[in-house]
């Protein structure tokens, strides 16, 4: 066993093993291992080269950054697709609302509202989670019914607030216009 591991340590480091000559290893002061064979050479391990090149160990990383990269692909791709479902929901529902009602009005009140507060949803959910994060007042449960009910309620009253300043601003810009052309 002794003879197979010396031979290992002479393959290791590049030795004709034709003359296999009785070796042995020893730690010095220096702490620095040195190979001594019976003719007093001295080997130092920083003399001879190693390759410490690992092939499997690149593909290893190579691997985890195709994934890692797929991963993020993959997420953006399923966030697009939610976002654009969201928003097909929110304006076919409007059309809906006006073509029923018959009314550009109420569809066009609907879609504000409905998108102001798909917005307030995602900014009341950030802001609560970053003081979650940040101060752990409350538990994350709390912190994201609370933001998400708060920016739900802020994001349909900032909806009717926005259509009532855009219904204000038509009407003037109407009478403004229709003074102009007389």
């Amino acid at each position: 066993m002794k003879l197979f591991f010396f031979t290992l340590v002479l393959l290791q480091l590049n030795f004709n093993t034709s003359a296999l000559v009785p070796c042995f290893v020893s730690v010095q002061n220096s702490s620095s291992q040195h190979i001594q064979n019976t003719s007093n050479n001295l080997v130092s391990q920083d003399e001879v080269y190693e390759d410490d090149f690992a092939p499997m160990l690149l593909f290893l990383v190579i691997f985890a950054l195709v994934c890692i990269g797929a991963g993020i692909v993959l997420t953006a791709l399923v966030l697009l697709i939610i976002f654009v479902l969201i928003g097909a929901g929110i304006l076919s529902a409007s059309i809906l609302v006006g073509l029923n009602n018959k009314s550009f009005s109420k569809g066009f009140k609907t879609f504000l509202v409905s998108t102001s507060a798909v917005v307030g949803l995602t900014v009341g959910l950030s802001f609560f989670y970053a003081i979650h994060e940040t101060m752990k007042i409350w538990t994350l449960s709390t912190a994201l019914i609370s933001g998400g009910l708060s920016g739900i309620i802020a994001g349909i009253g900032f909806g009717f607030f926005a259509f009532y300043v855009i219904q204000k601003l038509t009407s003037f810009f109407k009478v403004k216009l229709n003074k102009a052309l007389n």
